[in-house]
């Protein structure tokens, strides 16, 4: 078992890599201290950001005994690729030449023909790799281990959360630009 966490803090971000491999160690104390860790996470005053829904990607780890589904159920969860499509569409309108320009500027569709609108069906669900590539212009292979995922999923859940216009998100890429222009 693998799994990254990151705590988020008011000033400052700690990012654990959790192992744990076998059922055999559940008299060791490292057992204990995970089992402790997540009573911690998944208290109910607690809030979780995934990508995707958080008890669907814990099943598999139940079985190693350190926490189980009714404990998970216990923490708020934010889903932040289920909040990020409608944030996302909100702020990358559709073209004014796009034949679903008129309709509903929030909904993805078959007849929409923007290229900055990947998905074109409103059941279609976004990658993490593809969020950060079509919000940042940022290349995926700066996140290409699971611990950038982490804080790739705090960055998307910053924007949303904080409401960021079109304007403040260029604002950001401007400046980000300029940062690696002049390291």
């Amino acid at each position: 078992m693998f799994i990254h966490v990151e705590l988020v803090q008011d000033s400052q971000t700690i990012i654990a890599l959790i192992e744990y491999c076998t059922e055999r160690d559940r008299n060791s104390s490292y057992y204990h201290i995970l089992h402790n860790f997540f009573t911690i996470i998944f208290d109910s005053s607690k809030t979780i950001q995934t990508w995707g829904n958080l008890l669907d990607l814990l099943v598999p780890y139940a079985q190693y005994g350190l926490f189980a589904s009714s404990d998970v159920s216990q923490a708020q969860t934010i889903n932040v690729q289920k909040r990020f499509k409608p944030w996302y569409n909100n702020i990358f309108r559709h073209d004014i030449q796009c034949q679903q320009y008129r309709k509903y500027d929030e909904i993805d569709s078959s007849l929409c023909t923007c290229c900055h609108r990947p998905y074109k069906s409103s059941s279609c669900q976004w990658s993490i790799s593809k969020a950060i590539a079509y919000t940042f212009d940022e290349r995926y292979d700066y996140y290409m281990h699971d611990i950038h995922k982490c804080l790739a999923i705090t960055k998307l859940g910053h924007v949303i959360n904080e409401k960021w216009t079109s304007q403040k998100l260029n604002a950001y890429k401007q400046k980000q630009f300029i940062k690696k222009k002049n390291p």
